[in-house]
């Protein structure tokens, strides 16, 4: 029976759905559905309806879908409902995926957990049975506030998806892959702009644009795009796409000729203080030939040639060429030495020139000749076998020698002679069969003589072995004498017995070498291929065979024991010289080749008719030298010679005194501006300097400044600068100050997590919210080497915050030309400290000594070695193996600190470890649940755990910072109040233990860290009938967790770099700041701290910090577990070793060793 539906709409009760699908009336389960769906709708139909008819709902539907709209979210935790209603999206087999995997990516990062329930159905309005749409709804889990907030940012980008993947339709499948977290607003305007053009010009252009967006998007680094703008990325995408139509186009009419075209887009890479000009070339060029070959390498040769200074900009090159394609486009960058614009005359000259230079560029691919082997010395060789044969019956006689190898096979040459009786098989022919591996290549077969009627015959082949790998060393070098052992059995198998011309002395060394080995077996299996290498790099070689046991182990001996003693210290020259009876052994290593003929230039007679060996193993070159049957007269010539060889060695070439740090990471930004983080600052102190450093004590003095006059309101501070320079040659001015502090105060400086600091200069604040103009802050230039400074109010901790990485100087010419200055190394990094950035490599950083430092002097290394360990057991196993020179003492082994005995060096206690509780996650959210945490865990049983070094905490602050008096409280006062508070915690929460979520605890995996983890997830489970889990992560892995708040609680260190406690509460200041790991805060808190800042009367502001400390300790964002020395194991070789700490801060500038220290020439 037809349901008659009148044309007019007044309201949703006047609107009926119907699947897309027929007789479904008589299920019960489908009608229930399609009433949520119903009700579903009711959520997201707007009100009033903007339509009033049949006919109006049609035009709305055309032009108001896609619609997406969320509900709110009552008390936390809740449910929060998306709702869907749009069109089908006809690539899409499945849209109802389509839009789950959608909302996963757009707003969770693929977590599913997060997603309680998805409904849909396709549906049809009873009122327009013509377009069938898709109505759903996503029921999402909300636990935490932040949360809810990140949510509801992004749903606006989700909308926005939905959009683009019902309105273009073609481009819509390939979403899918797409990786829509992270850059996504500034990819999503990218894609949106793509479509806007494509609906504008339909005729150039097609969602083909987007496919290759997509690609840019995979092929290219994050960095790439963050450093681009979105009109430039588009216009490079559409020029691609049109530069490579255009191509196929024009061969399609004349696919042998060549055609080339270009285009040249200048625009700006983007940083945090600056931005830099480039300048973008793509290049498209059809390929004649599949020998033909063209990409960045030749664009850029080709742009060098008119403009020399051009350079290609790292990580900027995009080739998307299909494999085999005759289309070749290439996106590459270039930007002037001098980080200046490309002027309009070199941009002519591009114009003009550059397609010519590119059609020369073409490379022509041509297979590797090959060279026809030496063929005097093949019938030379042939000539020597034929005289080995006198007699019909002889054997056959074999040479065999070593041709060339690949990755995937060996090839030796053979040269075989025999008498060819009657009937007998060719060479060929016998050795068809003998191996599966090993196959034979005839070259040719002569007759080169008779005896008695038996023609002698010359058979020249080669044999390939494939699988290469059971000849294969532990270094991965190939074992040619196993190899040709196997090509032996080969010929034996296929020729019988014959005689081995060339392998009596190979036969020979390898026995010697095996009553090597089997004397030698004990150690370690990298110590007997060292010894191996040694042995095959005897010179003459004759002496592999012939010289006698007893010295060629006396000189391996000497020779390991060198080894043994440089792989303590690499970066050292070492000589060792040792003699007996049988002779005078002398082994001498360096970093440095040419010692050999260094010696020889200086007493050749004495280097000859002796047995000698060079090797190198692992970038060092080892030269061992062994006299016998010598005089004592002779023995100590010898030894004064090399002793003074290896002095005017060391004086020639300096061995450097080399400092070596391990470091969590060393990928960490080197820009002033943008580190005080504890390693960042670290590293950045040893390149730059300020106003002022810290002494040995943590208190300030003068650096850079050689004068201070501070005003008697204790507010204008007025500096003269030393006279010092960067380590360009610049000279260090005022300027560099003014505008480096500039930099950072401006409005939207991203991650500049403590600029706030800076708030105590008149005007700073205001500035940085946009209030007064940067130019009204109160730094002033008053000539090249005089900066003056106004505060709002007298700062005790002024000099302190003067000391601080932050406010270091940048030269500000070169910020201004070069804005990725802090991105590169050698003499493109400009700083003004003790040290300049040498190089830079994945887990290594090497700094070395900067001639130009005003205190050049006082600088003992000439480089320092810094090696990213992430790893606690790698670092203490790198330190005991001599190859670093320092560990925390954290990172020792619990049971080697009982065993070992090293040396150390300590700070004072500036440092306190915390356990940090997320305050945005539930339960935590809850402030009685966070005290009882902390007070439950019992301090007495916490003593025990804790090394000798280390002090149970009672204080947030670290022990020198703290101005609380806290009274002692016993561990059972405390667990029962504890206890209470849980209870109170749970009721206000409205759960029961059993209906809270498994806490999380993330550590680093050193031991103090495992020790803490352990001890509070028994004494939380014990006493409070939690559930706990435990989690280590790495410290590039743990700070990313923290900084975006994703965690439960995690154990931190935390450093405070000076003794004002306001530097360490202002870390709970504001939720917002990545520094705020807790996520904690409280406007009365922050009214305390802005009354801290403005108090001149320094009494009445210590009562402001008291106060403000008891809140953070009555809140509890963090449960204090410990106080801290911060102790570092060091290599006795060091000296002076007691000046590294300056305070929290260490400093290794005056760090030497005696032992590796010569003048330099």
């Amino acid at each position: 029976m037809e349901i008659y539906l009148p044309d007019t709409i007044e309201s949703v009760d006047d609107l009926s759905i119907r699947p897309t699908f027929h007789s479904y009336s008589e299920s019960e389960n489908i009608k229930s559905h399609l009433q949520t769906m119903k009700e579903v709708l009711v959520q997201l139909l707007p009100k009033p309806l903007p339509f009033s008819d049949r006919e109006g709902l049609k035009q709305w539907i055309q032009r108001d879908l896609p619609l997406v709209e969320t509900n709110d979210c009552g008390i936390l935790p809740d449910t929060l409902s998306i709702f869907f209603l749009c069109h089908q999206i006809t690539p899409i087999n499945n849209i109802q995926k389509f839009l789950f995997d959608l909302t996963k990516r757009c707003l969770f990062n693929e977590e599913i957990h997060k997603i309680t329930s998805f409904a849909h159905m396709d549906i049809y309005f009873e009122h327009d049975m013509d377009t069938p749409l898709v109505i759903a709804e996503v029921k999402i889990v909300v636990q935490y506030a932040r949360e809810y907030e990140r949510i509801k940012e992004r749903i606006p980008y989700l909308k926005k998806q939905v959009v683009i993947a019902t309105q273009h339709r073609a481009y819509s499948a390939s979403l899918d892959h797409l990786w829509l977290y992270g850059e996504e607003n500034k990819h999503s305007n990218i894609r949106d702009l793509l479509l806007r053009c494509i609906a504008k010009f339909p005729k150039y252009l097609n969602t083909e644009l987007l496919v290759e967006h997509q690609l840019m998007q995979m092929s290219l680094k994050k960095e790439f795009f963050t450093q681009r703008s979105v009109f430039h990325l588009v216009r490079s995408v559409i020029s691609l796409s049109i530069i490579r139509n255009n191509l196929i186009n024009h061969m399609t009419f004349f696919i042998e000729k060549r055609h080339m075209n270009f285009r040249l887009l200048r625009t700006y890479r983007y940083f945090p203080f600056g931005k830099k000009p480039v300048l973008a070339i793509i290049v498209g060029i059809n390929l004649l030939d599949k020998n033909e070959y063209f990409d960045e390498k030749q664009v850029a040769l080709s742009v060098k040639k008119l403009i020399p200074n051009a350079k290609v900009v790292q990580g900027s090159t995009y080739i998307p060429n299909p494999k085999n394609s005759q289309v070749v486009t290439t996106y590459i960058e270039m930007e002037k030495e001098d980080g200046s614009d490309f002027s309009f005359n070199q941009m002519k000259n591009l114009r003009s020139h550059l397609k010519k230079n590119l059609g020369k560029r073409i490379e022509k691919l041509v297979p590797s000749l090959f060279v026809i082997r030496n063929e005097e010395e093949t019938m030379r060789n042939i000539l020597i076998l034929s005289q080995e044969i006198k007699a019909v019956s002889d054997i056959p006689q074999v040479m065999i020698s070593f041709d060339r190898h690949s990755t995937e096979d060996l090839r030796f040459i053979v040269i075989l002679l025999r008498v060819v009786r009657p009937d007998e098989k060719s060479v060929s022919e016998r050795l068809k069969n003998a191996s599966g591996r090993i196959k034979c290549q005839m070259d040719r077969v002569q007759t080169v003589n008779y005896i008695k009627g038996a023609p002698l015959e010359a058979s020249v082949f080669q044999l390939k072995i494939t699988n290469i790998s059971d000849f294969l060393r532990m270094d991965f070098s190939v074992n040619v004498y196993l190899a040709r052992q196997s090509i032996i059995r080969f010929l034996e198998q296929g020729m019988g017995e014959f005689r081995d011309y060339n392998g009596g002395m190979i036969l020979k060394q390898q026995e010697l070498l095996g009553q090597i080995k089997r004397l030698f077996s004990e150690h370690e299996i990298e110590e007997q291929e060292i010894l191996e290498s040694a042995y095959y790099s005897l010179s003459p070689i004759e002496t592999q065979a012939t010289l006698p046991l007893n010295f060629l182990c006396m000189f391996l001996e000497v020779f390991l024991e060198h080894f043994k003693s440089v792989s303590r210290h690499h970066h050292k020259n070492h000589l060792l010289i040792k003699d007996n009876q049988e002779g005078i052994y002398v082994v001498f290593s360096s970093i440095t080749k040419g010692f050999n003929d260094f010696v020889s230039e200086k007493n050749g007679e004495l280097l000859t008719n002796i047995i000698s060996s060079q090797m190198a193993h692992d970038s060092r070159t080892y030269c061992s030298y062994l006299w016998t049957d010598v005089d004592e007269e002779k023995k100590e010539a010898i030894k004064h010679f090399f002793e003074e060889a290896n002095r005017e060695w060391n004086s020639k070439h300096h061995q450097k005194n080399i400092v070596r740090f391990p470091v969590l990471s060393v990928d960490m930004v080197l820009d002033p501006r943008r580190s005080l983080e504890v390693n960042s600052s670290f590293m950045v102190r040893h390149l730059f300097e300020g106003l002022y450093s810290t002494d040995v004590d943590g208190k300030p003095q003068l650096a850079l400044a050689e004068k201070e006059t501070m005003s008697p309101c204790q507010t204008i501070y007025r500096f003269d600068l030393r006279n010092a320079y960067w380590s360009n040659g610049d000279r260090v001015v005022a300027y560099d100050f003014l505008y480096s502090w500039r930099k950072l105060l401006m409005p939207n400086t991203p991650d500049s997590f403590y600029k706030s600091l800076l708030y105590c200069i008149k005007g700073a604040k205001e500035a940085n919210e946009k209030k007064i103009p940067i130019e009204e802050v109160g730094i002033y230039v008053l000539g090249d080497t005089t900066l003056e400074v106004h505060l709002c109010n007298p700062h005790p901790f002024f000099r302190h915050l003067l000391a601080s990485t932050l406010v270091f100087p940048v030269n500000h010419r070169v910020d201004i030309q070069h804005p990725d200055w802090y991105e590169r190394s050698g003499d493109m990094f400009v700083s003004n400290g003790a040290f300049t950035l040498k190089q830079r490599i994945p887990n290594h950083i090497v700094m070395q000594k900067n001639q130009l430092f005003w205190d050049a002097k006082s600088v003992k290394p000439d480089e320092l070695y810094f090696y990213g360990i992430n790893s606690a057991e790698r670092t203490y196993d790198l330190f005991s193996k001599g190859k670093i020179d320092f560990c925390n003492k954290l990172f020792m082994p619990t049971k080697q600190r009982e065993k070992a005995s090293f040396q150390t060096v300590s700070s004072s206690a500036n440092k306190v470890l915390w356990l940090v509780i997320n305050t945005d996650k539930y339960p935590f959210t809850n402030k009685k649940i966070r005290q009882a945490l902390s007070l439950v865990l019992e301090k007495n049983e916490l003593k025990t755990l804790l090394a000798e070094d280390s002090e149970v905490a009672n204080t947030i602050l670290p022990k020198t910072v703290t101005n609380l008096l806290v009274e002692e409280v016993s561990d059972a006062e405390n667990l029962k109040k504890g206890k209470q508070l849980f209870a109170e915690g749970l009721k206000e929460l409205g759960v029961s233990v059993d209906q809270l979520p498994k806490i999380e605890l993330i550590h680093i995996p050193i031991a103090i860290n495992t020790t803490v983890t352990r001890f509070c997830k028994l004494q939380w489970t014990k006493h409070l009938g939690l559930s706990v889990s435990t989690e280590s992560y790495e410290w590039d892995n743990i700070f990313k967790k923290l900084s975006e708040k994703n965690f439960c609680i995690a154990i931190s260190f935390w450093f405070s770099f000076y003794t004002d406690a306001l530097y360490t509460l202002n870390t709970f200041r504001f939720k917002e700041d990545r520094i705020n790991f807790s996520g904690y805060e409280d406007p009365q808190y922050i009214s305390l701290l802005e009354r801290c800042e403005q108090e001149l009367d320094m009494s009445k502001r210590q009562q402001f910090l008291i106060e403000a400390e008891k809140m953070i300790e009555e809140a509890r964002p963090v449960i204090p577990i410990a106080y801290l020395r911060d102790i570092n194991l060091y290599n006795p070789e060091l000296e002076n070793v007691g000046s590294m700490y300056r305070g929290i801060e260490k400093d290794l500038r005056k760090i030497y060793s005696k032992k590796r220290v010569h003048k330099i020439k």
